[in-house]
């Protein structure tokens, strides 16, 4: 028996009335359910059947990902698509005896050419279908604006949640966001608490949130838990579009760690946002993130006394979603067809022929060469800048479709002119430049120095031709919407001069700069690399000799 929602009415419940909508939630979660009784006295005292078992499922970050596309990395055989995964959702529903939560930790629908060109709908509709519960809100659930965001909530047959959201500088949230739903199985009810990464201001194009407050969220789901729990929540799970990772020697690491170590009174932490793989505790709290893009799918089984009120883990893992191991399920084969069918046509269409297969990288990479020398090219500037987090797959070699476009360049990212000095020029590649990777970028040569301090990072900074980048000289410099309006913390583009968004999509560029390339006889190679070097250690112990 699958878990009883809410109707969708009431994801408009509100944590300032936190009693009268538990009370709600909780009489509605009987009468419209499918006669789950609630816990008898005896239960309550222990006199029979003192222990409950809870099944929640969880995936995350789906992004889009309808079609079969995915292959896992480690053994080469296909994984995901929505039909495999929905019968890994099933399967694992049967396996609980019904007796199962499906949640989902938000990012689901950015990412792919059938869910962009619906604006999400094609994945609301599969998420529909497979029973999803409840969603956590995503960074990337904006990038269509609220306006789109809204109509997504108001097709979804379950609430999304966002308990962290606030406007403005004041307590009150949007109309839109729920901070929280409840949920009867098994006899329990069990609360629901939504919360999203607070560095969304840095991760979403500013204007897209405008007015939009992002709060540490520890606290906040504390305070409603605390209130869960005194209206007769047996069991707390937070939905966190949080992310982390997970050490060799189990122990869990990151913002989700972060987060998780300041709850009380929680029973399980499900994050998303880093596409990680996470089965482990932080204290007594059992902490999962299950990958991404329908490739995994986590299962926790909880155990709850009902006379303690204690809870605990049986179950706790990650399963790779093989298409092997599963019979797709039609009813979803047909949803993601019916779609197919109608923008086929332009999905499948050719741009252009890659000779070589062209990768990605946080570090300098000829996908993001290939990007910013297009960018740059398109409106005749003399730099080019991308965020590497702004390219979300490789290029494979072969037919390039307008498909796989969408899923390089999924953001509808436009391109944005100005003119910076070229010592403001070096600030964005020291902004840029860290450990773990650095800005992708067009005209230009230099080395750096990863572990030097800010402002220090940067070395035989020129220009692509050789010649020296004049600090106070102005330049002619192009990046996209994102990092123009102060995305990724890129504040120095904000002191630009003569700032043009030149509504020039960008992805749209590439195909446009594929198509030439095609229609010319030439096929796609992958540029070289080599415009930053990273100083070895040699390099660096000469380096320190000179005075730069």
């Amino acid at each position: 028996m699958k878990s009883e929602r809410v109707p969708s009415w009431s994801k408009r419940l509100r944590c300032g009335s936190l009693a009268l909508a538990f009370l709600l939630a909780a009489v509605l979660c009987v009468a419209i359910g499918r006669g789950l009784p609630p816990l008898s006295d005896a239960a309550e005292t222990g006199a029979s059947s003192p222990k409950r078992a809870v099944t929640v499922l969880h995936v995350t970050d789906f992004h889009g990902s309808l079609l079969s596309e995915d292959v896992d990395r480690a053994s080469g055989k296909p994984v995901g698509g929505a039909a495999v995964l929905a019968a890994f959702v099933e399967a694992e529903r049967e396996s609980a005896g019904g007796e199962a939560i499906l949640l989902d930790g938000g990012d689901m629908m950015q990412g792919s050419a059938l869910s962009n060109l619906t604006s999400g709908a094609a994945v609301i509709e599969f998420m529909n279908s497979l029973g999803v519960d409840a969603a956590a809100v995503g960074n990337h659930e904006f990038d269509w604006g609220v306006k789109v965001l809204k109509e997504r909530m108001a097709q979804a047959r379950f609430p999304f949640l966002c308990a962290n959201v606030f406007l403005g500088e004041g307590k009150q949230r949007p109309d839109w966001a729920a901070p929280f739903v409840v949920v009867q199985i098994a006899g329990l009810q069990v609360g629901i608490i939504g919360v999203i990464t607070e560095d969304t201001p840095f991760l979403v194009n500013p204007k897209l949130i405008r007015g939009l407050r992002f709060d540490e969220p520890s606290a906040i789901v504390n305070e409603i838990a605390a209130t869960l729990r005194k209206e007769g929540a047996r069991l707390i799970i937070v939905l966190a579009h949080v992310g982390g990772a997970q050490e060799e020697d189990g122990r869990v690491v990151g913002p989700i760690e972060a987060l998780a170590s300041g709850l009380r009174g929680v029973d399980l932490v499900l994050g998303g946002h880093s596409h990680t793989i996470v089965a482990g505790k932080v204290g007594s709290i059992p902490v999962m993130l299950s990958g991404s893009n329908g490739r995994r799918i986590g299962v926790v089984r909880l155990e709850m006394d009902a006379a303690s009120g204690q809870s605990g883990v049986v179950e706790q893992r990650v399963r790779t979603t093989f298409a092997e191991e599963v019979r797709p399920l039609e009813r979803i084969e047909a949803i993601v067809e019916t779609f197919k069918k109608e923008f086929s046509g332009e999905m499948e269409r050719v741009v252009v022929v890659a000779s070589e297969r062209i990768t990605r990288s946080r570090q300098e990479s000829a996908l993001g060469n290939l990007v910013c020398d297009v960018m740059r090219d398109a409106v005749g500037a003399d730099v080019g800048f991308q965020n590497s987090g702004g390219i979300r797959a490789d290029l494979e070699a072969g037919p390039v479709t307008v498909q796989e476009m969408f899923k390089i360049l999924p953001f509808d990212n436009t391109i944005v002119t100005m003119y910076l000095t070229g010592e403001q020029v070096k600030q964005v590649l020291e902004h840029g430049t860290s450990e773990s990777g650095v800005v992708q970028s067009s005209g230009l040569r230099y080395s750096y120095r990863p572990e030097a301090p800010p402002g220090e990072r940067i070395k035989e900074l020129a220009l692509e031709d050789g010649s020296a980048l004049v600090p106070g000289q102005l330049y002619l410099v192009a990046t996209n919407d994102f990092m123009a309006s102060g995305g990724d913390r890129y504040s120095i583009f904000a002191e630009g001069k003569d700032i043009v968004n030149t509504q020039i999509l960008l992805r749209e560029a590439v195909v446009s700069w594929m198509e030439t390339l095609r229609d010319g006889g030439g096929e796609l190679a992958a540029p070289e690399l080599g415009r930053a070097r990273r100083l070895s250690q040699a390099e660096r112990a000469v380096e320190e000799t000179v005075d730069y």
